[in-house]
């Protein structure tokens, strides 16, 4: 049977679904297009301290914005955006991306790929888009640069940084990016920032993302 109503997610009242003039299922990105994934609690994200911190190479085994899938999470991460702000120190030339380790498993132990990692703090650098409710993560976030791993592979291009920017230079900015639904990270998976080459500046940070059941 065709669907002519539907309900609100809200209040439960019952509503004409209005169609297009070829019969397409019109829609409005009504308050944002992430308002609805995080009025259901399920948008979350993280941003590193306000001083920032500096964007590793793609090499290293020692990333600083950080995000896991742990086996068996039973939930997929949508990366939604990635927003950063220069604070202080002098860039250098590179593109800003994220680097991959799968089969990342789901414990930090001698011998796995992640031996060491710093799980963020819900309400300190850790939020859900409903501030102070919403639901749990199931994902485990670090934006504390204190993490180690076996060194992944670097596969998604964000930002490009110039190596004309210091300190005396630099006017206020703030760079975002919008994955658009293409990065998702399913369990098991873990992904980080990178560059292809170490910076020297300073970024304050912020990654965001949903989780939708696996």
């Amino acid at each position: 049977m065709p669907i002519s109503q539907g309900r609100g997610f809200a209040s439960g009242d019952l509503h004409d679904i209005t169609l297009g003039e070829q019969r397409q299922q019109i829609v409005s990105g009504l308050n944002g297009k992430y308002a609805e994934h995080a009025l259901r609690g399920n948008l979350h994200y993280v941003s590193t301290i306000a001083a920032g911190l500096a964007v590793p190479i793609q090499s290293t085994t020692a990333p600083t914005v950080m995000l896991w899938n742990p086996s068996g999470s039973g939930v997929f991460a949508v990366l939604a955006r990635c927003t950063v702000g220069y604070v202080s120190g002098t860039s250098v030339a590179t593109p800003i991306g994220l680097v991959l380790k799968e089969n990342a498993g789901d414990t930090v132990a001698t011998g796995h790929d992640i031996t060491a990692f710093s799980q963020s703090v819900l309400g300190t650098n850790l939020f859900n888009g409903i501030l102070g409710k919403g639901n749990r993560s199931k994902i485990r976030s670090s934006a504390n640069g204190t993490n180690t791993v076996v060194a992944g592979t670097y596969f998604y291009n964000m930002f490009g940084e110039s190596a004309l920017i210091a300190t005396t230079a630099m006017n206020p900015y703030k760079a975002q990016f919008d994955f658009e639904g293409e990065v998702i990270l399913p369990p098991g998976v873990a992904v980080w920032v990178g560059g292809t080459a170490a910076s020297g500046a300073l970024l304050a940070q912020t990654l965001s993302w949903v989780e939708v059941p696996a």
